[in-house]
């Protein structure tokens, strides 16, 4: 009867052994599928606030844009709408969060800018504006890599 009850007890304790392997392997897979979940979580926050950065960029370029032509044409007929146009886009760079040199200069400018210093505010712009870019286009690859399971050039 002990040896009845030995095997009994052994197959009972692999099946435990087995069972505890399968929950161990079960954890592990969930682990990283949340981790997994999480990171692309964190990449698409990531796209969509350099989106929204992207937009708000786009709109205080317009504003800039139209300053600069206000300034150089309507500064001494309505010099008013030329002041409301600054007041405004130093708003919008000061919540941007945008400052550089050149949009103190255009700001802070009573004359019709120079080319150098108009070329200077796009070039400003445009540097910004590729950096969003990367970050759209390096967090997409990632995401595209990591659900294809390789190297997205591979396709």
């Amino acid at each position: 009867m002990s040896a009845i009850a030995a095997s009994v007890s052994a197959v009972i304790g692999a099946a435990s052994a087995t069972i505890a392997a399968i929950s161990a392997w079960n954890s592990s897979k969930s682990a990283t599928a949340s981790e997994t979940a999480l990171r692309e979580t964190r990449d698409q926050r990531r796209i969509d606030n350099a989106r929204t950065w992207l937009n708000e960029l786009g709109s205080v370029y317009d504003q800039a844009m139209a300053f600069i032509s206000a300034i150089a044409v309507e500064r001494r007929r309505e010099p008013a709408l030329v002041e409301r146009g600054r007041e405004a886009l130093r708003r919008s760079l000061m919540i941007a969060g945008l400052a550089s040199p050149a949009f103190t200069r255009l700001v802070e400018a009573n004359e019709p800018l120079t080319n150098e210093e108009i070329s200077a505010v796009r070039d400003e712009f445009t540097r910004r504006s590729a950096a969003l870019h990367a970050v759209l286009t390096g967090v997409a690859d990632a995401m595209t890599e990591s659900a294809c399971g390789g190297d997205a050039t591979d396709a």
